[in-house]
């Protein structure tokens, strides 16, 4: 319970100064993920290019993530295998460092089958999982408190995620996060159009 207080907390802090960041900048365009987004629809030259980068992002994205992130709190061996390999190799294609990729390896082969009391296993794997989780989100973010907001949301919803797979069961962490990808996708498609959108 005190990693879902915790999550949730930092989760509504980091969502607050985001907002906040955002502000101060008086330009919601300037946010990272929304530059990304936009630069990645020139990609298809058709209109429902929004589309597509909309279910790429709420539905995609948060399955793969999930798969390779929280996946273990499912207990079984096969999970744990399968986060650490999908885990690995998300590292590996956000990052395009294969030392960096070796190293989580090693991480969360020690977290998963190294460690063999139960409940210390269990806060590693929710720690070193979303730390890593919350790493992966920030390449392209500028230092400062930009970069510190985003580290609070996503390492807090990361936590709550764990929390959420390991009480309640996989399939709510999919589901929590692709809801959370779409509330924060839906104020970005009305600030710009896409080029081939009008």
């Amino acid at each position: 319970m005190r990693i879902l207080f915790l999550g949730i907390s930092l989760w509504i802090l980091g969502t607050i100064l985001n907002y906040i960041v955002q502000l101060s900048n008086d330009n919601l365009a300037q946010s990272p993920l929304l530059e990304y987004l936009y630069s990645s629809l020139n990609i298809f030259p058709y209109k429902g290019a929004l589309l597509i980068m909309m279910l790429f992002v709420t539905l995609f994205i948060p399955i793969m993530e999930e798969l390779s992130y929280r996946v273990w709190t499912k207990g079984k061996t096969w999970a744990y295998i399968l986060s650490l390999f999908l885990g690995t190799m998300y590292v590996y294609m956000v990052s395009q460092k294969v030392i960096l990729s070796i190293f989580t390896a090693i991480i969360l082969f020690g977290c998963f089958f190294l460690v063999k009391n139960y409940k210390l296993k269990m806060w590693l794997s929710i720690i070193i999982t979303s730390l890593i989780f919350t790493l992966l989100h920030i390449s392209g973010i500028s230092s400062g408190i930009s970069m510190i907001s985003v580290l609070i949301t996503i390492f807090g919803l990361s936590l709550v995620l764990c929390y959420i797979g390991i009480r309640y069961g996989f399939v709510y962490c999919i589901l929590l996060h692709c809801v959370n990808n779409f509330i924060g996708f839906i104020p970005l498609m009305p600030l710009k159009q896409a080029p081939d959108m009008v």
